[in-house]
């Protein structure tokens, strides 16, 4: 019987050492279907790098001495490995069991998949939406890639297999996407490159999302979402489609900002609502520099 693709896995890691034992401790379960395990650290500022030293001497430890960003990490470990695949991983996930074999299986036998999103399931067991069939701006954009291989658009970055000769062959994630972002541009840039985006729901991962940035101001996180969003439509769309959907999103986060402004709301309401209103009021001033 043919031997399945080999693989490494590749986790960028920024200041979560409680999580990642339970996430390294899962890999090392399935330690018969890969061939190496890169950790990447952009310069944490816990013990991580410590902890991986001590108690995983069998990790590929790549300590950067700034943060690089998520897609700069992740082509650092992917230019050195040497295997057929490549699992990109966060670390606040753990593996369940026959995770790496499904998408080993996989990846063998669906030849026209570039990269593999994988099912995710949350903390409390439920599933985690990890599949999107449409772009940024879909309503404007479907004629744009209505010819690319496959019907899904992208999967999410906290887990998604990829074939090596793929990174290779588009030169790896795009490092001007600092982090968010990078997940949908790498899906597109493969489509665009004459493979399709695939899906293994045998392979399951629990994801405890959003970790690696817990303790930064919420208000702060959805800015860098919506910068990275802006940065995506300003890459792969043509000006007068940037425009048409800047003007849109704007107008219709101009209403959500008015109404909001003029609800009488009690003292909890008005909080929440105030959270909601800073975030209309950044995705108004990011889709309005585009019209």
């Amino acid at each position: 019987m043919p031997e399945l693709p080999s693989l490494s896995i590749i986790i960028v890691n920024y200041n979560t050492a409680d999580l990642l034992p339970a996430c390294l401790d899962s890999v090392m379960a399935q330690r018969d279907q890969w061939q190496k395990v890169f950790v990447v650290d952009n310069n944490s500022t816990d013990n991580s790098v410590a902890l991986i030293k001590q108690s995983y001497p069998q990790v590929e430890l790549i300590d950067n001495h700034e943060n690089v960003g998520f897609g700069t990490a992740n082509n650092q470990a992917a230019e050195q490995s040497k295997s057929d695949l490549l699992f990109l991983l966060n670390p606040d996930t753990i593996l369940q069991p026959r995770c790496l074999v499904a998408m080993r299986e996989y990846m063998d036998q669906q030849t026209q998949v570039g990269l593999g999103g994988i099912r995710m399931i949350t903390g409390s067991g439920h599933d985690h939406d990890t599949i999107e069939y449409d772009y940024p701006g879909g309503h404007y954009s479907k004629g744009l890639f209505a010819a690319l291989p496959g019907s899904i658009a992208w999967v999410l970055g906290a887990g998604m297999v990829v074939r090596k000769e793929v990174m290779d062959g588009i030169c790896g994630f795009d490092e001007q996407f600092f982090l968010y972002g990078e997940d949908i541009d790498l899906c597109l840039r493969i489509r665009k490159a004459g493979w399709a985006i695939g899906f293994i729901p045998e392979a399951v991962i629990t994801h405890l999302e959003g970790q690696s940035e817990r303790n930064v101001d919420p208000l702060s996180v959805f800015e860098k979402k919506m910068k990275a969003e802006v940065q995506f439509l300003s890459k792969h769309y043509p000006i007068n489609m940037q425009r048409k959907i800047g003007r849109a999103r704007s107008i219709q986060a101009a209403w959500r900002i008015f109404c909001l402004s003029c609800l009488p709301a009690s003292h909890h309401q008005k909080q929440r609502n105030q959270m909601k209103l800073d975030q209309y009021k950044i995705a108004f001033s990011l889709y309005r520099s585009i019209t």
